[in-house]
């Protein structure tokens, strides 16, 4: 009786330790089969994996989501695309696979966005078949190294908020991509991706960029000073979110919009002048810019989206400059850096605010001479405590503190280290306002 009292315990230990999860998930070329045991996760099939999704509404997880015994990935031959958010915040996976056939490399082409926040993450190998990592490796705070080999053609945002990585590497024949300080540049003149482990401040170089790319700075906690030569003429989508520690900024007089969340999450950012050629600022530009204190929004501006100041909980003084109130429609973005932003509906609810989470019922909004009426009873702007016009200011300015010049710039956008004794030049103050002085 002993004996088979001891016999069923073994038994029952053998199959707890090879007990396996395992299933099925569909994609366009078929079904794509998986098992994890022994906290290995191995992936079989053909072609692209279908894409997952984990923001919005609608959440269409993978089955292996809340996993946290995966410490290892196996991707076998066959696989060429791994499907946005595949292995999204798989935080204990240590290790990445990628089976080869015999000596035929893996077969995979496409990672974007495979390996979003999987934090223990230490070290890996990309294949030499793989041409798209654009946002891999998101949040893969752990990650020390990356280099960028001459097969990568799309790489747009790879290693935002990897805040152990401080330099990344590419291949000195590299056709599209080089680096330069451990930074990436386009061989168009485009930055591509500065490395979240930076510290300190950065001047972008003038001869060598006029556009920053999406997602270029995300998530750069050691940011604490940029400058933005005149000759940037576009700032794509997402390309400071997450700058926790970037105080101030002067963005270029060539911008004519601030795309989707550009400066999302920027909470520390206290002072921002916008170009007076500006004409559009778009869904979440500003989204919990909690510091924010007051913005100056330029005559040119003809349409202001969806939450594009959402969350701005610090926000107290708004200074428009329209004759006529500016019409709020919601010409909501639905987009990544890597989709397109195109217009899908419009709308006037208060969600749909571009101060929604905005304590407006206790900030002021200033106006031009002669419109406070008008202003009064316009949607979006007559929810804000007090309207006063231009002219009513002066009179607080002279009991005020007069402002505290900050920083001096030349016209090229190129912070001085003091004022000019002669000469145009941009002087910047602490009250987030800035001018063009000529000194003779």
């Amino acid at each position: 009786m002993k004996t088979i009292y001891f016999l069923f315990i073994c038994l029952s230990l053998s199959f707890n330790a090879t007990f396996a999860q395992k299933g099925g998930i569909f994609g366009d070329n078929g079904e794509f089969l998986w098992i994890l045991e022994d906290s290995v996760l191995t992936v079989s099939g053909n072609g692209v994996m279908p894409r997952f999704s984990y923001s919005g509404c609608v959440i269409h997880s993978s089955p292996w989501y809340y996993q946290d015994d995966i410490k290892s990935i196996v991707i076998e031959y066959g696989i060429s695309g791994l499907g946005y958010y595949a292995f999204y915040n798989c935080k204990n996976m240590r290790d990445v696979v990628f089976s080869r056939y015999g000596g035929v490399p893996s077969t995979v082409q496409d990672i974007s966005n495979a390996f979003v926040d999987c934090t223990s993450l230490t070290d890996i190998t990309i294949p030499e078949n793989v041409t798209n990592i654009s946002g891999a490796f998101k949040g893969c705070k752990n990650l020390t190294s990356a280099y960028i080999a001459d097969n990568i053609t799309n790489m747009t945002d790879a290693y935002g908020g990897c805040t152990g990585i401080a330099n990344i590497d590419v291949s000195e024949t590299h056709p599209l991509f080089y680096s330069q300080d451990g930074i990436v540049y386009s061989k168009d003149l485009s930055l591509i991706q500065y490395p979240a482990g930076k510290q300190g401040s950065f001047t972008i170089p003038q001869s060598q960029v006029n556009s920053i790319a999406g997602g270029a700075f995300d998530g750069c906690e050691g940011l604490i000073g940029i400058i933005i030569p005149n000759s940037v003429t576009d700032i794509e989508c997402y390309a400071f979110v997450n700058c926790s520690e970037l105080t101030d900024i002067v963005i270029p007089e060539e911008i004519k919009e601030i795309k989707n969340s550009t400066f999302s999450g920027c909470t520390k950012l206290t002072n921002i002048t916008l170009p007076s050629e500006l004409e559009k600022i778009r869904e979440r530009a500003f989204e919990s810019c909690t510091s924010l204190k007051q913005i100056i929004i330029p005559k040119n501006v003809v349409a202001i989206s969806y939450h594009a100041f959402y969350h701005c909980t610090s926000l107290q003084k708004v200074e428009v400059q329209w004759e006529t109130p500016l019409v709020i429609y919601n010409d909501l973005y639905e987009s990544t850096m890597l989709m397109p932003c195109s217009p899908v509906r419009a709308s006037s609810d208060d969600y749909d605010s571009p101060f929604y989470e905005v304590p407006v019922s206790s900030a002021t909004l200033i106006v031009p001479d002669g419109t406070k009426e008008l202003y009064q009873s316009a949607d979006v702007w007559k929810e804000f405590g007090t309207i006063i016009e231009k002219s009513e200011t002066a009179i607080e300015n002279v009991a005020d503190t007069p402002a505290n010049p900050i920083g001096y710039y030349n016209l090229q956008g190129q912070q001085l280290t003091c004022e000019p004794e002669y000469g145009v030049y941009i002087i910047r103050y602490d009250d987030g306002t800035a001018k063009k002085t000529l000194k003779e």
